[in-house]
């Protein structure tokens, strides 16, 4: 009877530690997917604004460029202009 009481003291123990592990392995895999859930949210919000900053640059820089042709327009007229307004000398 002794030994029976024992048996089932130690498989209680057992099963304790067991249960003991898991929850913390369990915890421990929550930990890492939150942890993994966050990283991959904040890579995607940098590359999100990343991606806004480098289409803004990319306008401006279109902007500029467009501006640029437009005054290479401007200086061909004006030159052409100038030489139907001024005599040759």
């Amino acid at each position: 009877m002794k030994d029976y009481f024992q048996e089932e003291i130690q498989q209680k123990q057992e099963q304790e530690e067991e249960e003991k592990v898991n929850t913390k392995d369990k915890k421990w895999f929550k930990s890492i997917f939150h942890f993994k859930s966050k990283v991959i949210s904040r890579t995607t919000t940098i590359i999100r604004s990343t991606t806004v900053v480098l289409l803004w640059e990319a306008m401006q820089i279109s902007v500029k460029v467009d501006r640029i042709d437009y005054f290479k327009y401007f200086v061909e007229e004006l030159s052409q202009n100038m030489e139907d307004i001024l005599p040759d000398v």
